[in-house]
């Protein structure tokens, strides 16, 4: 156990620094269609290989996503850190819907360099080879990626649904937290999507009083004497209390940036729990069948040549009872190697989830960096 937290403590020591410096705006064709123009990041790193080597290289958020995708498939029993939004999600008035705006731009940087210094810190994760290639090569780090990466994803969505449908014995810890995560996706959704509402409504009412301000300032000039006065100052303070919800939204906004990210993570601790639902599916499968096979073998072994088989199949098969029970034997041994494959594979999930995630991960959810 010393060895291998030692083993882990040098790998993520191997990655002394990850920072995005600064972006740009690209276009991915020759013309200038606003759809071509996209925004790139210089993703600067330092690593110890065994001197310490800074790298940098560009990269466009549509790189990111590949790079957690992988990461995602590659390590299914890890909660992976989440990416920032790709476009603005539970949106108000006042916030942009430009994916180039400079202000959504800058917060997405700095939740994408978020996302690679948590990827960095994770024991496993930060020895993936894609990822360390993501950090040091400009166009390479792509060469040896597996491309049917769409088609297994909607393969494995596929298996987790027919899991969750057909299993006769769910992990009641595993339910618990899947119910947790589903729990808790719904409520922040909820919580999210009334905040931007109540936000569009305060917003709209102090702009209307600015309207007001506006028609009494033009009212103002039409008075003469003390009643102009007044009606200045009415349209003074109308513009300032027209201003006044600004700060506070925008200091909401930061809030509902960290629930969009416990969001984002409560999807991901489902996603480990559907993969250990098809894990635990697939263990049932194998051991339904190999109690199958055992007792045709156990039939065949007491009764002889009558044992085991239907009439049309006594008749149409030419192999003799040894035959097939020395076939059998194989099967069953086959079915048994596979089954303790799959036991240690999700002794490994329950190791991994319940023991590294919750401790770690959990611990390196940080919504004020």
């Amino acid at each position: 156990m010393a060895e291998a937290s030692g083993s882990d403590a040098s790998a993520t020591e191997n990655i002394v620094e990850i920072t995005i410096t600064d972006t740009e705006r690209r276009c991915a064709g020759s013309a200038v269609p606003l759809q071509d123009i996209y925004v790139a990041y210089q993703v600067e790193s330092v690593i110890r290989e065994p001197e310490k080597t800074p790298y940098i290289v560009w990269r466009r958020y549509s790189d990111f996503e590949v790079l957690h995708s992988h990461l995602q498939d590659s390590f299914p029993y890890v909660i992976i850190p989440p990416l920032p939004e790709r476009k603005v999600m539970y949106r108000w008035q006042k916030l942009p819907s430009d994916r180039l705006d400079p202000d959504f731009v800058e917060r997405r940087r700095a939740s994408l360099e978020l996302f690679l210094r948590r990827v960095a810190g994770h024991p496993e994760l930060c020895t993936n080879v894609l990822f360390l290639e993501f950090l040091k090569h400009e166009a390479s780090w792509r060469d040896d990626l597996n491309t049917g990466g769409l088609l297994h994803r909607a393969d494995s969505m596929l298996r987790s649904l027919n899991a969750s449908l057909r299993l006769r014995s769910p992990d009641t810890e595993f339910e618990e937290v899947k119910s947790y995560s589903g729990d808790l996706q719904m409520s922040l959704s909820n919580i999210l999507r009334i905040r931007a509402k109540l936000a569009d409504r305060t917003y709209g009412l102090h702009q209307l009083h600015q309207n007001y301000g506006r028609v009494l300032s033009e009212w103002c000039r039409l008075e003469r004497g003390p009643h102009g006065d007044e009606l200045q100052r009415a349209g003074q303070f109308m513009d300032k209390y027209a201003q006044c919800a600004l700060p506070l939204l925008e200091e909401q906004e930061q809030a509902a940036d960290a629930l969009k990210e416990y969001l984002f993570y409560a999807g991901a601790l489902g996603a480990v729990c559907k993969h250990h639902d098809v894990l635990q599916y697939e263990l049932e499968k194998k051991e339904a069948l190999f109690t199958s096979k055992e007792s045709q073998h156990s039939q065949i072994v007491d009764g002889g040549a009558k044992a085991g088989q239907s009439l049309v199949s006594r008749l149409l098969s030419p192999s003799s009872p040894e035959q097939r029970a020395s076939s059998l034997e194989l099967q069953l041994e086959t079915l048994q190697g596979q089954i303790q494959t799959q036991t240690r594979e999700k002794k490994q999930v329950l190791r991994s989830f319940f023991f590294l995630v919750l401790c770690k991960e959990l611990g390196t959810i940080d919504t004020t960096a």
